[in-house]
């Protein structure tokens, strides 16, 4: 867990706001999930952001996500279940 956390800076001071990190026992998976507010300067940020997507992409991703997240979830309670 030591090297888990060198890797993604837990080490550093203040730490993140959001650090949550544990397992999964039945996959054995570890999972972390970190989140920071990003402090990079605004010139950079225009180069990496840009050009930046529409709201039709943003709520098309969006429905992505829940969908492959409603089917993680519904293949997690078929293999606990059955």
């Amino acid at each position: 867990m030591a090297a888990v956390k060198t890797a993604f800076g837990g080490e550093r001071l203040g730490g993140h706001p959001v650090d949550r990190r544990g397992t999964v026992p039945l996959l054995r998976w570890y999972v972390v999930v970190i989140a920071v507010r990003d402090r990079r300067e605004k010139s950079r940020l225009d180069l990496v952001d840009s050009p930046k997507p529409s709201v039709l992409g943003r709520i098309l991703s969006g429905a992505m996500v829940l969908l492959a997240l409603s089917l993680l979830a519904f293949l997690l309670v078929g293999v606990t279940a059955g």
